[in-house]
């Protein structure tokens, strides 16, 4: 779950930079056309483009709300807007406009009709969820179309001669798909989600926009510099072959100005040189006034037109020269020189020279200028190419249709004619490679600011593991609480630092928990924690700590209060605690066992206190429980016996001290031994033995009793199975203990066991308090069946000395009943014991089961139990306990 969280997180942070970005590059679109540098770059549709672009990117981030207050607005504004620019370029845009152009406006308005639809629909609509994907499709896969055409030169002629702009938003576009196909826009959650990751990468974004854009206004720069250049290059060419052709026909004409007479065969032979010496001139004539041809030189055979003539004659007598436009229109222009000559006799007269204007003007341009051509304007809406091999002549308009990309000019030909240029691109190829190489670096930009996503994303996610993992560390997962170390940590401080005094711990442990958790279940019993928790947290002061110590063991450290306060604040949790609790609509009640203990400053550690008021809560519970317990001096005394104890029985046990005495059971009337019941006894150096009372309530507290009635098993059935061969009928019995049910499987154990040492499972009884049945009956009842079934008996020892009543008996999976020696000591008339002895008998009787009494030690005991008829008696009036040795024939 928590991975799924990171990802939709993640998904939408790159959602909101990718529409970002759209909108980033839509503006810079603006902004370029603003500045001027696409003047000449069909402008309209780069306005187009990026209008559009910024207002998908803003309806796109309006479909992360759930607002139709704001993305009803966005979605309307972006189908009129498409249908603008569908009618724009339905009829405002000439018709011989390159396809290639209507590529990037066709796309866009393509996806603000579907973004428009989807925005008005309701996110979880079936048609909204298609058209997403439709639109992440197409913009996504017309735009990884468009970067792999972008960089393939063969197919570059398909798209746009803009390419600097269709590169770049290209790129934002693909990256906005992308964002799409990731990101669940069913969920609206709200733009701030992480917003400094967002500004982190906005910014990396849009440094990456500048870059590119600083890169794309060098390179159209460089175009407009290199358009200079090629424009003042052809200036001075057509200026010098200007000056040099008028020049040599002023000279020409001078030299024959100072002639008496111009002799035919001088001037012919003078016109020849100047046709040599300037190959473009094909026709050169000399006329008087009347029109008369006194020279006429002609390379081609090529005659002026009535309309050429006309302009002769007006400009006769003057320095003259014109571009024929008949020339023009028959594709080989003329560029028509005159100038006057006067004869030293006075006679005017006009040398007209025709030069093939095509051949003149072209001339080769720089290697870094080849991409190029250049046009001269020679006349209004006449315009001619310098550089281009085949000869067209262009209007302004045809030539800007034709050519995206024009540079004009204006330079001084001549002193007294100022040409207009303009300069063209006709060969991308330059423009394409500086549009891949500014691509590349929006791409690794984008790559940047989705990594950067990333690196926030991750160390946000750190940052969150270490706060849980602290959170692990200092608390408890499933109440919240401080951690026992924690606590223990804090408490030690407050010791060292000498600020504990005066202070009080609570050790709290709840009264039966266990069989409620495990009827409830884990998650149920988690959640009466929980509770439980809040609960001691709403009681204690603001200063104190609270810890979960164990499963069901709570401690409160307590600064600065006295015993009063303190005994004060436990008694307000018992009460707490003691109110109903509602778990999934049941009602549950607990109890407590409350131990307090004083932090005292000349004991070291905060583990010392942790284990007085452990102490002292034992104490509470020993009283029956839901009750508080201060610590006192006695009760330390006892817990280091109890710890003493504890550590003498494990010794023992590793230096097998224990052994089995079993006391013999006999029949009523006869007396004769029917059975031996097996104790556990523990031997002393000076030959004495320590008391049962004393050691089996330690190993039960401590679990060492497991191992010791494993043991008492051991050798029990192994003493059975020897004394059967000689008393066939004669049975051993055994006392269990709970835990042993709950440990291990009592079931295969016996059974083992009975294998081992081939005894017979019918001559075995086991032995169980009723308490052994409250800890918890269903397992135990469930295995002393299975145990039934085997052949083995099961008698209920003690019984009516523990919290059962009466009307349980018949409920309990049990053979035989053992009265307790507690009611048969004081056998008088009108006892309560002789009546409640008197009452058990007879129940189990009815019940059918069979009765032993304990206890036995005088006559009138005897008299009493077989007054009701009792099966066995058991008492040291018949045996005491005594070992295996001392029991077995051939042993005797």
């Amino acid at each position: 779950m928590l991975k799924r969280h990171t990802n939709e997180t993640l998904a939408r942070a790159f959602f909101v930079i990718a529409a970002l970005s759209v909108i980033f590059i839509g503006g810079i679109a603006i902004l370029y056309i603003l500045s001027g540098t696409t003047t000449s770059i069909y402008p309209r549709f780069l306005a187009f483009s990026g209008i559009a672009c910024m207002l998908l990117g803003a309806t796109l981030l309006a479909t992360l709300t759930k607002r139709a207050a704001v993305k009803i607005p966005f979605a309307v504004t972006c189908l009129v807007y498409a249908s603008y620019i569908v009618y724009i370029l339905a009829t405002q845009i000439p018709d011989n406009t390159p396809l290639s152009f209507y590529s990037s406006p066709i796309i866009v308005t393509s996806i603000l009709f579907a973004i428009g639809i989807h925005s008005i629909l309701p996110a979880t609509h079936w048609l909204a969820l298609i058209l997403w994907r439709a639109i992440a499709t197409m913009v996504t896969g017309g735009c990884l179309v468009l970067v792999i055409m972008i960089w393939v030169p063969e197919i570059n002629q398909y798209l746009a001669p803009n390419p600097t702009a269709l590169a770049a938003i290209a790129v934002i576009l693909l990256m906005a798909g992308i964002a799409m196909f990731t990101f669940d826009h069913r969920k609206q959650k709200g733009i701030l989600v992480q917003l400094r990751s967002y500004l982190m990468a906005s910014i990396a974004i849009v440094l990456t926009m500048l870059v590119w854009l600083t890169l794309s206004t060098r390179d159209a720069n460089e175009m407009v510099a290199r358009a200079e250049a090629i424009i003042s290059e052809a200036n001075r060419y057509l200026g010098a072959e200007v000056f040099q052709y008028d020049n040599t026909l002023r000279q020409i004409s001078q030299r024959w100005s100072l002639k008496e007479t111009i002799p035919s065969s001088s001037t012919d032979l003078a016109i020849e040189q100047y046709m040599q010496a300037h190959p473009h001139v094909f026709h050169m004539r000399l006329v008087n006034q009347a029109g008369e041809r006194l020279s006429d030189v002609k390379n081609q055979d090529l005659e002026f037109s009535e309309r050429e003539e006309a302009w002769l004659l007006e400009t006769f007598g003057t320095e003259s020269y014109a571009l024929s436009i008949d020339s023009i229109v028959a594709g080989h222009p003329i560029l028509i020189l005159t100038k006057p000559v006067v004869s030293s006799q006075g006679e005017a007269l006009q040398l007209t020279a025709a030069i093939n204007f095509s051949q003149f003007v072209r001339h080769d341009v720089p290697e870094y200028l080849s991409f190029m051509r250049v046009f001269v304007e020679l006349a209004d809406q006449v315009i001619i190419s310098i550089n281009d091999p085949a000869f067209e002549h262009y209007t302004a308009k045809t030539l800007r249709d034709q050519y995206p990309f024009v540079f004009s000019r204006s330079l001084m030909l001549t002193p007294d004619f100022q040409a207009q240029y303009h300069a063209t691109i006709f060969n991308y190829e330059l423009i394409w490679d500086n549009a891949r190489l500014n691509q590349l670096v929006l791409i690794f930009g984008c790559l940047f600011s989705i990594l950067l996503l990333f690196a926030f994303d991750t160390n946000r996610k750190l940052r969150q593991q270490q706060v849980k993992l602290q959170e692990i560390a200092s608390f408890d997962t499933v109440t919240g609480l401080l951690r026992r170390d924690m606590l223990e940590f804090e408490v030690n401080q407050a010791i060292q630092s000498n600020q504990a005094g005066n202070a009080h711990i609570l050790f709290i442990d709840l009264d039966g928990f266990k069989p409620i958790n495990d009827s409830l279940g884990i998650e149920m019993g988690n959640t009466l924690l929980r509770q439980v928790a809040e609960r001691i947290k709403s009681c204690v002061p603001r200063q104190a700590l609270v810890s979960r110590f164990s499963s069901d063991e709570f401690i409160v450290y307590l600064p600065q209060l006295a015993e009063k306060e303190a005994m004060t604040v436990a008694n307000s949790i018992l009460k707490r605690i003691g109110e109903h609790f509602v778990v999934d609509d049941l009602e549950v009640h607990l109890t407590a066992s409350i131990g307090v203990a004083p932090v005292v400053l000349t004991t070291n550690t905060a583990t010392q206190h942790i284990q007085h008021a452990d102490v002292a809560m034992s104490a509470a519970k020993a009283r029956g429980g839901n009750t508080v317990s201060v610590f006192s001096l006695a009760m330390a005394a006892e817990s280091e016996k109890h710890y003493q104890m504890r550590s003498r029985i494990k010794a023992a046990l590793e230096r097998k001290e224990f052994d089995v005495f079993f006391q013999g059971i006999v029949a009523t009337k006869t007396y004769a031994t029917i059975g031996y019941e097996a104790l556990a006894r523990w031997p002393q150096e000076n030959g004495g033995f320590t008391s049962p009372a004393e050691f089996i309530p330690v190993a039960e507290q401590t679990g060492q009793i497991v191992e010791i009635s494993h043991f008492v098993l051991d050798r029990s059935i192994s003493f059975l199975a020897k004394l059967n061969q000689t008393q066939p009928d004669c049975y051993v019995a055994v006392n269990l203990s709970v835990q042993l049910f709950e440990r291990i499987d009592m079931f295969k154990t016996l059974h083992s066991l009975l294998e081992i040492h081939h005894a017979n499972p019918r001559n075995l009884h086991v032995e169980l308090t009723e308490s052994v049945f409250i800890e918890d009956f269903d397992l135990v009842s469930n295995t002393l069946r299975q145990l039934r079934e085997l052949g083995i008996q099961v008698s209920l020892d003690d019984f009516g000395t523990g919290f059962s009543s009466l009307s349980m008996l018949h409920k309990l999976p049990i053979d035989i009943v053992k009265v307790d020696r507690s009611f048969v000591l004081e056998l008088g008339r009108n006892s309560e014991s002789r009546k409640i002895a008197e009452s058990v008998m007879l129940l189990a009787k009815t019940l059918n089961k069979k009765v032993i009494v304990e206890g036995i030690e005088n006559q009138e005991q005897i008299e009493f139990s077989e007054s009701f008829e009792c099966d066995g008696l058991q008492g040291f009036y018949f045996h005491k306990p005594l070992p295996a040795a001392a029991i077995l024939p051939n042993n005797r």
